[in-house]
């Protein structure tokens, strides 16, 4: 015998079920502490329940089973081709430079025909350099002769000569000095030395500078 349902039963049983799902909603709202959610499953007729672990527990006739809310993370994609290069940035601007000196102001130096060290500017680094060096030599010690004063940078070298005296076309006091460029590959000592070339006695050195300045960039010409 075929059993008709009425417009009335229709009712109540869609409104049971939107009861029935509503309770569901908010039980997974507010069952299942750390995103896991807990039940009971009867496999004789498929009836799931949600049940509070801390105060609830499986029937007998039932199976617990439990799910999170967040699905597994899916395994990592293959890392995609590299971007364009991008354009370049603006350039900044330019760093200080460093300098070194070496000098001799209190005290004086007796040169001979023998080279000696005036000053000199230890294991200077690498890199482009401008050099100035200046050094006084007079007669004050009797000698007389020509002068040679030399600034020794990574087997550059540079400075200037006088003729030091009082006989004729002598002088008995002057200054040699000079600039100049050079490139050092490693740490080398900058030195200033002197040497009487010709004449005799002792001629004073004094007042002797070195002042490297490291340069970014160091372009030379020859004459």
């Amino acid at each position: 015998m075929r059993r008709r349902f009425s417009r009335v039963t229709l009712a109540i049983t869609a409104a049971a079920i939107v009861a029935i799902a509503g309770g569901v909603t908010y039980a997974v709202a507010d069952i299942g502490g750390g995103g896991v959610i807990n039940g009971c499953y009867k496999s004789q007729n498929g009836q799931l329940r949600l049940i509070d672990p801390a105060t609830d527990s499986c029937n007998p006739s039932e199976k617990a089973i439990s799910w999170n809310r967040t699905g597994p993370t899916g395994s990592k994609g293959a890392t995609g081709a590299t971007g364009p290069t991008g354009a370049k940035g603006a350039t900044g601007p330019r760093g200080p430079s460093d300098a070194f000196e070496a000098f001799r102001f209190a005290t004086t130096v007796n040169v001979t025909n023998v080279s000696t060290e005036i000053t000199k500017i230890p294991a200077l680094p690498a890199g482009s350099y401008v050099i100035t060096g200046k050094v006084n030599v007079d007669n004050v010690s009797g000698g007389s002769g020509d002068v040679n004063c030399q600034i020794v940078a990574g087997g550059f070298f540079d400075l200037g000569e006088a003729n030091i005296g009082t006989a004729g076309g002598q002088i008995t006091r002057t200054t040699i000095a000079s600039t100049f460029g050079t490139t050092i590959a490693g740490a080398t000592n900058v030195t200033m030395t002197c040497q009487r070339t010709s004449g005799t006695g002792s001629i004073r050195a004094s007042l002797a500078e070195i002042l490297a300045t490291h340069v970014e960039t160091l372009t030379q010409f020859a004459g």
